[in-house]
């Protein structure tokens, strides 16, 4: 009987430790996120021993982090996980400044850890530039395809006049599908003055977290979305209930396209009125030999078809340019241009480098870098000299956008190799 009775004490007290060695994986959403926010890989790869924490975004930084700790300390104990999606990712290290103690392990995903470049831009305008642009574009557009068919039809000119004057109607008909406006409301109508403040490069917060010690193993995972970024994340954020809940949303990974064929389609639109007018303008061109007045028509046709290609090719080219400098997902690149002799004042002032073949100076150019539409794959890591605590993912995870990696296949199955410790990523954070 007292044999049985220690092999179940035994037995017990075995239970009892391995609950306590058992990670306890803490989700925290990003700004402006919800419970939700984590949902899909909560449930997937941590029901029993994780849980979501909840958020206001109406503070600094540091006063979430206080906030969080105070309503949920008692779930805490010296094996717990912190796992954060965007701002989250830097709550979890307030908390861990805090009460290290109680933090085993830190994973970030999407977190500007050198700050959001898109912050400053939002405060300071730099959205308003990017719209502005669109709009003149969209004006352009609608005022040389109206004067050109008002020309036509002059029975229809006052209509078409109406339309090339109306500016609201431009911005709705443009910015619409490039989605300007919605990028608006997420990104600055929502961002709270303490958060942005704080998310800014070179705030008060960001230099103390840059000189901080990284006490814990903190597990980086950055990811990146090619091409029309821009339709792409707005998608997603106006979906974002969806994405987050239901984990056959985005099965194939291409939940963002919808966003992206808009635009695609409303660029192969213009595409084909700037074709239409220029049909107009060959016709004109013969008629004129009879009318000359068909002359104009053919002129003003051309001009729209011009018009509507300058726009067509500021939608594959531009767009994506100024959204990377509207994020600050950019770098300088040096273009060497090599010179048989320069002068002495030349020498002092270019400091070229020196070349059998002669002397080098270079002209540094702004070319787009990497990113998730809100955030640069390099910021989303950290500067490994920082430590050995700092671990990057094998890989950059591709083809996700950042309102897209709460729920999406490449995602999901980098988690997987986390949990399951498959010698890829450190043991630490394997779910027992």
């Amino acid at each position: 009987m007292k044999t049985k009775i220690s092999i179940f004490a035994f037995a017990l007290f075995a239970l009892v430790l391995n609950i306590n060695a058992q990670n306890n994986y803490k989700w925290i959403h990003g700004l402006n996120g919800t419970e939700d926010s984590w949902k899909i890989y909560k449930e997937a790869f941590t029901p029993v021993n994780g849980s979501m924490l909840k958020y206001s975004s109406d503070k600094s930084i540091t006063s979430i982090a206080e906030v969080v700790w105070n309503e949920n300390y008692n779930q805490f104990n010296q094996n717990t996980i912190l796992i954060g999606h965007s701002m989250g990712g830097l709550v979890a290290r307030e908390l861990e400044r805090n009460h290290s103690t109680k933090i085993k392990g830190i994973i970030t995903l999407g977190t500007p850890h050198q700050g959001a470049h898109v912050a400053k831009e939002l405060r300071f305008g730099g959205l308003n530039k990017l719209k502005d642009k669109v709009v003149v574009k969209g004006n352009e557009c609608v005022t040389a395809s109206s004067l050109a068919f008002a020309y036509d039809i002059p029975g229809l000119a006052p209509f078409f006049l109406s339309i090339a004057l109306s500016v609201n109607a431009v911005s709705a008909v443009l910015t619409g599908p490039i989605g300007d406006i919605a990028l608006n409301e997420i990104a600055a109508g929502q961002f709270n003055k303490d958060c942005t403040d704080d998310l800014q490069p070179g705030s008060g917060f960001m230099n103390t977290l840059a000189s901080r010690k990284i006490n814990v193993p903190i597990l980086t995972f950055a990811s990146q979305e090619d091409r029309w970024q821009l339709p792409r994340v707005v998608h997603c954020q106006s979906n974002y209930k969806r994405l987050s809940t239901d984990p056959y949303a985005n099965v194939d990974g291409n939940f963002d396209m919808t966003g992206y064929n808009a635009l695609s389609d409303f660029n192969n639109g213009l595409k084909v009125f700037a074709d239409i007018h220029n049909g107009f303008a060959e016709v004109c061109d013969v008629i004129g030999y009879v009318f000359p007045s068909n002359l104009v028509a053919a002129a003003l046709h051309r001009a729209a078809a011009y018009k509507l290609k300058s726009a067509s090719s500021y939608i594959e080219n531009g767009l994506d340019y100024d959204h990377a400098v509207l994020i600050g997902a950019t770098r300088l690149d040096p273009i060497p241009e090599y010179h048989e002799s320069l002068s002495t004042r030349q020498l002092s002032v270019l400091q070229p480098a020196i070349k059998e073949d002669g002397y080098v100076t270079y002209t540094y150019v702004t070319v787009p870098e990497p990113h998730d539409g809100v955030a640069s794959v390099k910021t989303q890591q950290l500067d490994k000299s920082r430590g050995y605590n700092v671990i990057w993912a094998n890989t950059t995870i591709k083809g996700v956008n950042h309102m897209e990696q709460r729920n999406h296949k490449n995602t999901k199955e980098e988690f997987r190799l986390v949990f399951e410790g498959t010698g890829k990523y450190p043991t630490l954070f394997k779910n027992n």
